[in-house]
């Protein structure tokens, strides 16, 4: 039932990925696809305490994307709404393996610190072993929305969702066909 949602300029014949303003229009007007969330994948340099860095990828998305998989963390919590503010403290939500490959699955790691970039963050929850969505993550940070951002600006995000309950693919296509129409 989770769906990927994108558009596409014909045109080019290809996919657009700066959809920010898309992505806000959608939460707001789709009937068919509910629970609508962005992700980006940044690279980033992960400092644990004391340690050396070492190259990540980190998924940055909103925490609706948390809910999409109806997955739950094994301690802690997932990405919450308020963790998408720009006053928010920064915080990560880390993947079983990183839990147990550098703080040797410790319970005590939730409030710790480690260093995405140049960012220090506070983790808040460990997700299940195995978990890795969307493309195989063990980093999560929040992604903010920011519902000021015009069509075709903004960062390159890819948007999912999940298909209401009785409604279709062949639906949710038709209704995303009519919002694109109206939208141009």
């Amino acid at each position: 039932r989770i769906v990927a949602l994108e558009n596409w300029d014909i045109d080019t014949n290809n996919e657009m990925r700066r959809s920010m303003h898309d992505l806000v229009m959608w939460q707001r007007e789709m009937k068919t696809v509910g629970e609508i969330g962005a992700f980006r994948t940044i690279a980033r340099n992960v400092t644990f305490a004391g340690g050396s860095a070492e190259a990540v990828e980190v998924a940055q998305i909103t925490a609706v994307g948390f809910n999409i998989t109806r997955v739950t963390p094994v301690i802690g919590r997932a990405i919450v709404a308020a963790d998408e503010g720009a006053a928010a403290s920064p915080i990560v939500v880390i993947g079983y393996d990183v839990w147990h490959s550098r703080f040797g699955g410790d319970a005590s790691v939730l409030g710790r610190e480690l260093r995405l970039g140049n960012v220090v963050h506070i983790i808040v929850g460990v997700m299940p072993e195995g978990y890795g969505f969307p493309v195989n993550h063990s980093y999560w940070i929040p992604l903010s929305t920011d519902t000021t951002i015009g069509p075709r600006e903004g960062p390159d995000i890819f948007i999912f969702g999940r298909l209401r309950d009785g409604a279709s693919m062949a639906q949710a296509q038709a209704e995303l066909w009519s919002l694109g129409a109206q939208a141009a």
